[in-house]
């Protein structure tokens, strides 16, 4: 999309200027681990005309903890976690209906045997 684009739509809508703003300001704190930056943005944001961008701030200053850790330890993430819950989930859903533990053992345990035969191959390929 072009800047006129963006140009003509914040003519149109004040409201995307603002958004735009607001989210530019929350990307640099959150890029550059900014905490100071963080208190802030919720101080600008918190009483802001929009109540989007208001409740937007207003979580962060609830979970402020939480959002703070992620700007102190940017590298942690919980990511391979889920991705192994997610996985869990899947198989446990094929299941239902089905013949019952037999059916998901081979289900859990079935990928694994064939990446061990072929370690090119991912034990569960990603959709695309």
């Amino acid at each position: 999309m072009s800047a006129e684009w963006y140009t003509e739509l914040e003519a149109k809508l004040p409201i995307v200027a603002r958004l735009r703003t607001c989210l530019s300001t929350f990307t640099t704190i959150r890029d550059t681990g900014d905490e100071a930056g963080l208190d802030r943005f919720i101080q600008t944001y918190q009483d802001d005309a929009s109540e989007p961008i208001a409740e937007f701030a207003s979580g962060l200053k609830q979970d402020i903890e939480a959002v703070k850790n992620c700007l102190r330890y940017p590298a942690i993430s919980n990511g391979p976690m889920e991705g192994t819950n997610n996985k869990t989930k899947m198989v446990r859903r094929r299941g239902y209906g089905r013949a019952g533990l037999e059916l998901l053992n081979a289900l859990f345990a079935l990928p694994w045997y064939y990446y061990d035969l072929d370690p090119t191959q991912q034990p569960y390929p990603e959709a695309a």
